[in-house]
């Protein structure tokens, strides 16, 4: 079983459900596995007053299914695709999984079908969302019971993955009812949800509190998610809390990509995140930001994060400025001969301070003056440059690291 499926597992599928419909969403996905996640970003809508988003991150790509046949006893066919593992899915005709007190809204296999539509018959009809269910998720099955009450809904990824949901959750969650796909006085009802099983795996373990870390997954995915609560009726704020699970979930990734967790957090002013995000990016050159990511951003973050690097800098610069103490002159080492020393260590200052970064570490700072060492011969000017040195590594750690 390939990767991008982990949290799976094979299950039983139906051979076709007609009657099932978008409802109207009309939400384009990836084309292709090069696309970015900002990019994805950019085609939804954040919040009714938010302009459109763009980027250059990439998201992952989903499996492609192309309809060819009518008929419920004919098989649907596989494209396949650079990131599609063909050995995961089974075309083999299978019943669908029992669901209790689910009321099929279709006709069955064995009764009469309406007339197949000219449109159909002319393969001209756009595919429809009635696609094999490949695999049931591991954590969202029918056993399911988070609060002793069974799953009243099945939510159905764009790559054939059913999840089993109590839909008063969701529902009570969803400012929207989740994207104006549930409705709490229906009866047991089937959604397509128009979005990857690794996006809708993480979403639900958000709104059930739950951690996703079982699963692996990337940062671009998981951020990706985050951008998305919103379409679906959920406020980032209210699943991104430092006491929350997906917080902690963001945070262990966050190294791979500081950077777009910064700016994701700006966007949705996630303070907390930005704040943990901020100590990654000590180092980085703020010209060399892209566009897209720059205005992503929120300007008062941007400005934090400028500020707290000048704030660093200075506080080194400062640090640097001052030499060793000079030591009671004596016949080997006069005021003189010491005079080297300084000079020495006005040498190694300049160097830092034209390459100063606000990311520098305290070992780099002890490495570069540890040379200097080398090169004096009185053990009383030693003890003094290495007391200073010891005092500035000290001084430079307790500089603040965090916006």
């Amino acid at each position: 079983m390939s990767s991008s499926h982990v949290g799976f597992t094979d299950a039983q599928t139906i051979s076709e459900y007609s009657g099932m419909e978008y409802l109207g969403h009309d939400t384009s996905l990836p084309s292709s596995p090069t696309e970015s996640t900002l990019s994805a970003f950019s085609r939804m809508t954040i919040d009714s007053n938010s302009a459109p988003i763009s980027s250059q991150i990439f998201a992952p790509a989903i499996p492609t299914f192309v309809p060819d046949a009518t008929d419920c006893r004919q098989r649907q066919t596989l494209v396949q695709g650079p990131n599609i593992d063909p050995t995961y899915y089974s075309t083999e005709q299978q019943a669908f999984p029992s669901f209790p007190n689910y009321v099929p809204d279709i006709e069955d296999c064995k009764s009469n079908q309406d007339p197949i539509p000219q449109a159909q018959k002319n393969g001209t009809l756009s595919p429809s969302p009635h696609q094999y269910i490949k695999a049931i998720s591991t954590k969202f099955n029918p056993d399911f019971r988070p609060d002793g009450i069974l799953a009243d809904t099945q939510l159905i990824s764009t790559d054939a993955v059913v999840f089993y949901v109590q839909r008063y959750r969701l529902i009570g969650a969803s400012s929207n009812g989740f994207d104006s796909l549930l409705d709490i006085h229906e009866p047991c009802i089937l959604r397509v949800v128009p979005e990857h099983s690794e996006q809708l795996n993480i979403m639900l373990h958000a709104v059930y509190g739950i951690s996703c870390a079982l699963f692996h997954p990337t940062i671009d995915t998981i951020l990706t998610v985050v951008c998305l609560l919103p379409k679906y009726g959920l406020q980032p704020n209210n699943y991104v809390a430092p006491t929350l699970p997906l917080f902690n979930d963001i945070r262990y990734c966050m190294p791979a990509a500081p950077l777009l967790t910064y700016v994701i957090s700006s966007y949705y002013d996630l303070i907390e995140l930005a704040v943990m995000a901020s100590a990654y990016l000590l180092s980085l050159d703020l010209s060399t930001i892209g566009e897209d990511m720059m205005e992503f951003m929120n300007p008062p973050y941007l400005k934090r994060l400028f500020d707290l690097q000048r704030a660093r800098i200075n506080a080194l610069k400062r640090q640097l400025a001052l030499p060793p103490e000079s030591h009671p002159a004596t016949p080997e080492c006069d005021f003189i001969a010491q005079k080297s020393l300084t000079g020495a260590w006005a040498h190694s200052t300049a160097h830092l301070i034209w390459n100063v970064r606000a990311g520098v570490t305290a070992g780099e700072i002890e490495e570069r003056f540890q040379k200097l060492d080398k090169n004096i011969h009185c053990n009383m000017c030693k003890d003094r440059l290495r007391e200073r040195v010891k005092t500035m590594v000290v001084e430079w750690s307790e500089v603040k690291r965090t916006i």
